[in-house]
């Protein structure tokens, strides 16, 4: 199997609504050249905002590919638009996402401790 990746855009801002389009099309453009490579599936991560992996996500499974979608929390135990991981994560599930975690933004220690209500959730 062959993995395609996206992450993070740096330009999605919640005030902002012309970043929800800025981040879409990058997105497409680097799904597309995913697609075009044949890969299996796209794995989305180190994404901190839940807005911003619906965005990724919903490219990602418009091109018809298996979405892989990993959270990244910053600091805290919540995204940065307040979700928890349980929380965002059955979202994004919901949402159409194949397979939905965390990445190890801030370590093991630190993830490991949140995948036990993620599993309850999803």
């Amino acid at each position: 199997m062959i993995a395609g990746n996206v992450a993070n855009t740096c330009a999605y801002d919640p005030d902002e609504k012309s970043t929800v389009e800025e981040c879409r099309k990058m997105f497409e453009e680097q799904v597309m050249w995913a697609k075009e490579a044949e890969v299996d599936f796209v794995v989305a991560e180190t994404i901190t905002w839940l807005e911003e992996a619906k965005i990724a996500l919903k490219v990602i499974k418009d091109v018809g590919l298996i979405a892989v979608s990993n959270l990244s929390i910053k600091k805290g135990d919540k995204t940065r638009d307040g979700y928890t991981p349980e929380d965002a994560c059955k979202i994004l599930e919901d949402n159409g996402a194949d397979v939905v975690g965390l990445n190890c933004f801030r370590g093991p220690k630190m993830t490991m401790k949140l995948l036990n209500k993620i599993r309850e959730k999803v």
